[in-house]
């Protein structure tokens, strides 16, 4: 091979990779996790650091643009309450997230934002299973928060870190919570992992889980 035919291609193989980067750049990068990971606080400084708009779930399912565009699909039960002061009751059904989910990724399938999924709406079960797969699975830049490995630790440091911060866990939300937990890692299971904790068992910090996200981006 002479040395234009080698240099026509270093030339191709660099369009394919700046190509490939192109497509893998224009995608949302997507954290999930379990409350008390550090997600949110994570989403939104990812979000600042790169430059890029942070869209939440759990704000677009009470969004009343979301609402008008699903709200008459078959199925679909809207049970949304604005109170005075901002506050709102909730308590839509699963159609409904279906839907709303299906528009997210409608508008931001192709671009570049940090998309945080609320827990309740990263697991899905029965019909919606592998049409949600499917979504979650058209960008590679999926990312779920966790512990370590073990269904239980993970539990249990959260638990505590939980109740650090002066929540109330009930018995039943206790078991909402594992539940929460176990659903997440079958769910996703190989999806590229966050652990929020360091080898000696300190807690991460925020500028760590970001750098560590934007690593593995590139």
């Amino acid at each position: 091979m002479n040395l234009q035919e080698q240099i026509s291609r270093i030339q191709s193989m660099m369009d394919v990779i700046t190509e490939e980067k192109k497509s893998y750049e224009n995608k949302p990068i997507i954290l999930i996790g379990p409350q008390g990971t550090g997600k949110s606080t994570t989403a939104r400084a990812l979000a600042k650091k790169l430059d890029i708009p942070l869209v939440e779930t759990d704000i677009l399912m009470t969004d009343e643009t979301y609402e008008n565009m699903c709200k008459d699909e078959p199925g679909v039960e809207v049970k949304i309450k604005r109170v005075k002061g901002g506050g709102v009751n909730y308590s839509s059904n699963k159609e409904y997230e279906f839907c709303v989910m299906n528009k997210i990724f409608d508008e931001y399938r192709d671009k570049k934002i940090v998309l945080d999924v609320g827990g309740s709406h990263a697991k899905w079960e029965d019909k919606h299973s592998s049409k949600m797969k499917k979504l979650f699975n058209s960008t590679p830049n999926i990312f779920i928060f966790n512990v370590t490995g073990d269904e239980d630790e993970t539990y249990e440091f959260l638990k505590k870190r939980r109740e650090g911060r002066g929540e109330k866990i009930s018995p039943e939300n206790e078991e909402k919570f594992r539940k929460i937990i176990t659903d997440l890692n079958n769910f996703h299971k190989g999806t590229q992992t966050l652990t929020i904790v360091n080898k000696d068992g300190s807690d991460k910090t925020t500028d760590e889980l970001v750098d560590e996200v934007i690593f593995k981006l590139t």
